[in-house]
């Protein structure tokens, strides 16, 4: 990892534990949380705004925590923190991992007395319509804020046309009416916010139209505190994840994919039965060809409706078991990542090694050389010497010895060359490993903060916090493991 990649990792790790509340939070902080469908503008806007490269830099923190990522940005006096959440469409993850890992991150932070100003939902208005899943991520961010937190809401909408003569731009604004008449409503009446974020081009959000945009937010916002329904649901009513507003709208959605496998799936078992019908008579083989692809395409929603219901299973658990479930998902995340790190540092001691080697070898056949070119030297000088003692080749020895001489000054001055360049590099090697040695303490050190954010801010919340927490703990029988859970997730180290 280069030095660059562990001061950003160390950024991020330090603006999530003052976000969770591990750490105080610098002075005056404003929390923004961002959201929407992959593809939405969330990063490219976080990026305008903060000028961080579109918030985009490839990092490790962000797979741990659900690919839930912070950035800083400091504003005037105020520290302004930027919360990007993954959408309900993400192809690494299932809806209900996300809603687990904003659910619990959410949780986290309320618990530690860390609450949200404003909200930030990106729409992509260039989409010819409205699908399932972005109507599962508007119902969604509806169900995790809750209407007292409406007013505090701001809809992006993004990729706009840039010619506002052009017959796209017609459609997109028509796309905008159906989009306040249909979803946004309840939002709007509430006295939350519609805007514009225009584009440079096509997939290019504005930069000049970003910034203006978020500072009118960050002016109206500055000095709200807003508690969202998933927060009050999860840590104040400590109801199970299922019974939440979230939990429900995900649960429906479930239940109509579901319903849509199953009738996908009966179709499969007719076309099944076709198939070997009008294979009557034929051979094993030609029967196995025509059913073969059906019985893949069954077994794929068979699988589909197997994960359906282990997921609705798993609704039915408490903030507690959720945050033990996220615990254990970091751990053994924090783990790989170690155990990925320890692996390259030791291919690259092994390869130090080598060079290491190589160049002894390197400088021991230079010596060996140049004690050989010494001794022919002495040779040459007995030889000469004889020589002398004949006068007819004196003239022709004396023009041999002086070029051969000559000769090997070179040869001897190119060998101590060679070997001052040898300890050079070698040198020069054994620093890069003195710094690279020096950046893994520091990266443990790190990652270490890393974990204790996501140990420690729960209870830490629950005890400082008086949100009723704790009794729920301690009623539960929970509270004993939980913390020899923290105590044992100290123990952990993370290198690259």
């Amino acid at each position: 990892m280069s030095s660059d990649m562990t001061v950003f990792f160390q950024e991020e790790v330090d603006n999530f534990m003052q976000f969770t509340g591990a750490e105080q939070a610098k002075s005056n902080p404003v929390f923004i949380a961002v959201m929407g469908t992959t593809g939405s503008g969330k990063s490219s806007f976080i990026g305008a705004v903060t000028g961080q490269d579109d918030a985009t830099i490839s990092h490790e923190l962000s797979s741990c925590t659900g690919s839930v990522s912070i950035f800083h940005h400091e504003m005037g006096e105020y520290n302004v923190y930027f919360i990007d959440t993954p959408g309900f469409d993400d192809t690494n993850q299932s809806d209900l991992e996300i809603l687990k890992a904003i659910s619990n991150f959410l949780s986290v932070a309320y618990a530690n007395r860390n609450y949200l100003n404003g909200l930030i939902y990106l729409h992509r208005i260039s989409d010819t319509r409205m699908g399932r899943t972005k109507k599962l991520n508007i119902e969604m961010f509806k169900s995790l804020c809750g209407e007292d937190a409406f007013s505090n809401i701001a809809i992006l909408t993004s990729m706009w046309s840039t010619d506002e003569l052009s017959a796209e731009f017609v459609k997109q604004v028509a796309r905008e009416e159906q989009l306040k008449e249909e979803y946004l409503t309840d939002i709007l009446s509430e006295d939350g916010l519609l805007r514009r974020l225009k584009s440079e081009d096509s997939s290019t959000i504005d930069v000049a139209s970003a910034k203006e945009i978020f500072q009118e937010l960050f002016d109206s916002w500055k000095d709200d505190k807003i508690t969202l329904r998933i927060q009050h649901e999860l840590v104040n009513d400590l109801v199970p994840l299922s019974e939440t507003t979230a939990g429900k709208a995900l649960s429906f959605h479930m239940d109509e994919v579901y319903q849509h496998y199953e009738v996908e799936l009966s179709k499969l078992s007719e076309a099944i039965k076709e198939a070997r019908a009008s294979t009557r008579g034929s051979t094993f083989h030609h029967q196995d060809e025509a059913t073969a692809t059906i019985l893949e395409q069954q077994t794929t929603v068979q699988r589909y409706l197997d994960q359906l219901r282990a997921d609705q299973d798993a609704m039915k658990m408490s903030l507690l078991e959720v945050y033990a479930e996220e615990k254990e998902r970091l751990t053994a995340q924090m783990s790989a990542m170690e155990s990925r790190w320890k692996q390259e540092l030791a291919s690259r001691e092994r390869e130090q090694a080598l060079r290491e080697q190589v160049l002894a070898e390197m400088r021991a056949s230079a010596l060996t050389r140049d004690a050989g070119q010494q001794q022919r030297q002495e040779r040459q000088e007995r030889e000469a010497a004889q020589r002398q003692q004949l006068a007819v080749f004196s003239a022709e020895q004396d023009r041999r010895r002086k070029w051969e001489a000559r000769y090997h000054a070179q040869l001897v001055q190119q060998g101590r060359w060679r070997e001052e360049g040898y300890r050079a590099e070698l040198e020069k090697m054994r620093k890069e490993m003195k710094d690279m040695k020096a950046d893994f303490t520091k990266r443990m050190e790190t990652a270490d903060k890393a974990k204790r954010a996501w140990v420690g801010p729960l209870l830490e919340g629950t005890l400082s916090g008086g949100l009723g927490l704790a009794g729920a703990m301690i009623t539960a029988g929970e509270l004993d493991s939980f913390a020899a859970s923290l105590r044992a997730v100290v123990r952990y180290e993370c290198i690259r």
